[in-house]
């Protein structure tokens, strides 16, 4: 029987096995690790030896185990820190791979949180590492947007980047946040969401980006490419998402609208958006009813244009030519204005010139007014555009059936 019991104890020692204050048995990699912890010039060993004490499922959610890993990228960031705040240009620093063991020590040690109550026999519970994790994370809050800084200047946008903004914002929702001086505004959450938001953007990961941007915009974030770019992020989504399109597409025009109503025609992106989004939706009279409210304040070219085509739309052609030609005799028109301008201010002639009868010199006058007013102008519009896409066929059409009544 002694031969046996030594045999056992034999066998464990050679296993490299110990039991945790959890109860678990613990490799001999885990506590190899252990001592490895704080030393930077052992830092990938103890890394490696960690690594394989969590490839055991019983380990991978141990607070012991979580708080190791945790310690040893601590270690690893301080080293870091410690030659920072001794030569802020220290060419030894590698700020991603700072940024990298910060990272990893928020990510062991949450997840050791999240496990480290310990009941007895009695059912008594008690906490081992939770305080002393709590402070730490409580502290290093500034660096994890120091880190998304780090990342983004090495062009590491995602997930590097965007998850170190992310965490930072985060950091006021978490139970151990504190902040003697100040509590974290929603300004500077807002701030570190957006940044968020374009690192996802830039990695063309639009999701995250959307849903960045939108958190972003409702803590207040104030410019406005936070609507700009969650409409882009939105657009993105929807192209690649034909189940969603539609919700999408809806998105985008409330977020243009809302857009519009704050940043106005600074911005005369949001109101192109808006009117196109309610006329996919068939509101035409809601949208004509927008860009009246507008035109009450700001009567320029773009506008005439926008009001012009829905008023063709829904087929009040005589009102529209007359937006139209004050649309187009802009000499910034682009080639979309001045396409449509043609068509609709010529088709208004052509109507009336039909109307004319006889040919006295009444009727003769007549003609010649309504080719002044209209076709005259509007084969202008049709030169303008054929000078901007010479092979267009519709522009080609309108300046060959314009010609014909000019005669």
């Amino acid at each position: 029987m002694k031969r046996l019991i030594s045999g056992i104890i034999v066998c464990i020692l050679l296993s490299g096995i110990f039991v945790s204050p959890e109860g678990n048995a613990v490799p001999k990699s885990l506590k190899q690790a252990e001592k490895l912890s704080g030393n930077f010039e052992k830092l990938e060993e103890a890394r490696t030896k960690v690594s394989e004490a969590l490839q055991d499922t019983t380990l991978s959610s141990d607070p012991h185990a979580l708080y190791i890993a945790g310690k040893i990228e601590e270690g690893a960031f301080r080293h870091y820190h410690k030659l920072l705040g001794i030569n802020q240009n220290d060419p030894k620093v590698d700020r991603t791979l700072m940024a990298d063991a910060l990272l990893a020590a928020v990510d062991y040690y949450e997840r050791a949180l999240a496990v480290d109550t310990i009941t007895d026999k009695k059912g008594k519970r008690t906490i081992r590492y939770s305080v002393k994790i709590a402070e730490w994370l409580n502290s290093i809050t500034p660096s994890l947007y120091n880190a998304g800084v780090a990342y983004m200047n090495k062009r590491m946008f995602y997930p590097q980047a965007y998850s170190a903004f992310k965490a930072y914002a985060l950091a006021p929702t978490k139970y151990y946040f504190h902040d003697n001086e100040s509590v974290m505004s929603d300004s500077v959450q807002a701030n570190a969401w957006f940044y968020a938001g374009v690192m996802a953007y830039n990695a063309k990961e639009y999701a995250p980006a959307a849903e960045s941007f939108m958190i972003a915009r409702r803590l207040g974030y104030p410019r406005k490419e936070v609507f700009l770019n969650e409409m882009s992020s939105l657009g993105f989504m929807a192209k690649s998402t034909t189940s969603r399109q539609d919700s999408l597409s809806r998105q985008i025009t409330v977020l243009a609208g809302e857009g519009h109503r704050r940043f106005g025609l600074s911005e005369p992106l949001f109101l192109k958006k808006y009117i196109a989004g309610l006329v996919m939706e068939n509101q035409l009279d809601s949208a004509l009813s927008v860009v009246n409210s507008a035109m009450a304040t700001d009567s320029i070219p773009m506008l005439h244009a926008m009001k012009g085509a829905l008023l063709y739309t829904l087929g009040r052609n005589s009102e529209a030519a007359a937006e139209y030609l004050v649309a187009a005799a802009d000499k910034s028109a682009d080639f979309t204005t001045l396409k449509e301008a043609s068509k609709s201010v010529a088709g208004e002639g052509i109507a009336l010139l039909t109307q004319v009868k006889g040919n006295k010199k009444s009727a003769q006058d007549r003609r010649k007014e309504i080719r002044d007013t209209f076709l005259t102008p509007a084969l202008n519009f049709a030169r303008r555009a054929a000078e901007i896409y010479p092979d267009d066929p519709d522009v080609a059409n309108t300046i060959e059936t314009i010609s014909y009544y000019m005669h």
